[in-house]
């Protein structure tokens, strides 16, 4: 009989099923320290499941009382497109067949069950996700910065006009705080490049455990920083800001002894989308005129974008 593909990471199945039939079945062919299987009765809870947890694979069955397979495939693509959606049926025509494929299904197990043609099946299945995997840890690489493994100014950009596009849609607002460690020149000239460095990785990490789990912390270049806010007016903006200013010279300072008398702070310049700017050129610029704002007045400061900065620069 055909074993499973080892796994080194548990895999997460949902099963979508009136009855618990292909559950109990999976569980008897399934050893359960790699596979953690999950239920949902209907189509809707499904696809509250879905939009909450990460699932490899997707078993359903083809038919749901009030919705048609066809539909439920289509609703559980709209939620990310490579998700495995295996369904469970006996076709009575190849028409059927072929719609579901059509739909977005990836592959059928048949009923009744038969305990090796499921795991020839789910095999595929698991070889596809392991691909899809290990291709999104080298795209999840291109998009980092080396040093800080903050995203990098590339993927910045995408990020940005992502988030302009979403907040459009949804007539949301959002933020953009620009960053930049103050006097940082004078600080690699006396400390040297590897406490340089270190401090970018130490700020860097001390960004991304300051904020939420949607913002998006990015290295735009050099000492400079950017963070987009989602759904985060100006008042919000400028609230997150000046605790990252007041917190960033105690927490650095604090956990690094060797830099001696030297302290770092930073200065912030902030936007606010549709606010201050609606595309995303102009939305950085407003960010980057607040900045200059701020170090031209003695940095060590947060400043927000007002028109009237477009003419003092």
């Amino acid at each position: 009989m055909k074993n499973l593909v080892d796994s080194s990471d548990q895999i997460n199945i949902l099963v979508v099923e009136n009855k618990d039939i292909t559950l109990k079945f999976l569980k008897k062919i399934l050893p359960g320290s790699h596979y953690h299987l999950e239920k949902a009765k209907d189509h809707n809870e499904a696809v509250n499941k879905l939009s909450k947890g990460e699932y490899r694979i997707i078993i359903t069955e083809s038919e749901f009382p009030g919705i048609k397979g066809i539909e439920l495939i289509k609703r559980i693509k709209d939620t990310n497109s490579e998700h495995c959606i295996l369904v469970s049926s006996s076709f009575p025509t190849i028409k059927e067949a072929l719609e579901s494929l059509k739909a977005g299904a990836y592959d059928f197990i048949p009923t009744p069950f038969d305990e090796e043609a499921t795991k020839i099946i789910l095999n595929k299945a698991i070889e596809r996700q392991k691909l899809f995997k290990e291709r999104d840890k080298y795209k999840d690489l291109s998009n980092k910065d080396g040093l800080t493994e903050l995203f990098n100014h590339r993927h910045f950009h995408e990020l940005l006009e992502k988030e302009i596009k979403r907040s459009k849609r949804f007539a949301h607002r959002f933020s953009l705080l620009m960053i930049d460690i103050d006097n940082f020149k004078n600080i690699n000239d006396t400390l040297g490049h590897f406490e340089g460095d270190r401090i970018l990785r130490n700020i860097s990490k001390f960004f991304s455990q300051s904020v939420r789990d949607i913002d998006q912390v990015c290295r735009y270049g050099g000492e400079e920083f950017t963070i987009i806010l989602p759904e985060t007016d100006k008042n919000g903006a400028l609230i997150l800001a000046h605790r990252l200013r007041l917190m960033v010279p105690v927490t650095i300072n604090k956990s690094n002894l060797s830099y001696n008398n030297i302290e770092t702070t930073i200065s912030i310049g902030l936007s606010c989308y549709p606010v201050d700017a609606q595309m995303k050129d102009e939305l950085i610029k407003s960010s980057d005129l607040a900045l200059y704002q701020a170090k031209h007045l003695g940095k060590n400061r947060v400043c927000s974008f007002i028109p009237d900065l477009i003419n003092k620069k």
